[in-house]
């Protein structure tokens, strides 16, 4: 003998119509990238951070790069530090180099690693030399130490841009 349990149909009500009372906005979901900063704790005047620029950029390729300084005027310059980040064949993938208005500035930066926890860059504000054309940057690169990990700095900034007969120098 089986049982069976039989329950009343639920009454179901339709609600009512409720009227909004002002629009609310559209929601929509974005996929956010993850984005590289510039190892700084802060930035002097006359800096802007680019790093995001080296974006999708593997590790080993940057590491290849360390030490080289990063000075790139028109977007040719950044097309070529792409082909040659590519030519290298440690990275995965093939990356298309990213656009970037040179109209008012210029690219400089650097790559440095070290051994520690944390790594850091701590640049002074470009130093122009109307006399000999030049800008300089100096730039202190430091690591955190009691840390047994490879860790690397990433240097990149826009600044303002030089006129085209001046050397931009990067110094430690």
């Amino acid at each position: 003998m089986a049982m069976v349990s039989c329950q009343p149909t639920p009454q179901f009500t339709v609600p009512p119509t409720i009227a909004p009372t002002e629009t609310l906005p559209i929601l929509r979901s974005y996929a956010t990238p993850i984005t590289l900063k510039t190892a700084t704790p802060a930035l002097p005047a006359g800096y802007e951070d680019a790093a995001y620029l080296l974006d999708g950029v593997c590790y080993d390729a940057l590491r290849v790069l360390v030490g080289t300084p990063i000075i790139l005027r028109v977007q040719a310059d950044l097309d070529q530090y792409f082909i040659n980040l590519n030519s290298l064949g440690i990275c995965e993938e093939t990356l298309a180099a990213p656009t970037f208005d040179f109209s008012s500035q210029i690219l400089v930066g650097q790559i440095q690693v070290g051994q520690g926890c944390d790594a850091n860059f701590y640049p002074d504000s470009p130093t122009i030399d109307a006399q000999a054309r030049t800008v300089t940057i100096r730039v202190q690169f430091t690591v955190a130490p009691d840390c047994d990990y490879e860790v690397m700095g990433i240097f990149l900034m826009a600044i303002a841009r030089p006129p085209d007969d001046y050397t931009v120098r990067i110094q430690p």
